[in-house]
């Protein structure tokens, strides 16, 4: 039997610490159609790669006072 499959928003979130805490970005990244948001994410990440797309790198300050991770998250639209 055959796993339905839902349609996905997914989004590049940065979550902010320390001084970087202000710094929270979402970004539209595309719409897919998926069996799980763990799936969406794959498809997304796979689409970015053919395009020569990357994640883009954590970041952070000199004196280690704040930080910027990023992500991707999968929304059921």
């Amino acid at each position: 039997m055959a796993t339905n499959k839902r349609k996905y928003e997914v989004y590049l979130v940065g979550h902010g610490h320390g001084c970087y805490a202000k710094e929270y970005r979402r970004e539209f990244m595309g719409e897919t159609w998926a069996t799980s948001a763990a799936k969406a994410i794959s498809n997304i990440r796979y689409r970015m790669r053919q395009n020569g797309e990357y994640m883009p790198d954590d970041l952070g300050d000199a004196y280690d006072m704040g930080y910027v991770h990023y992500e991707l998250e999968a929304v059921a639209a």
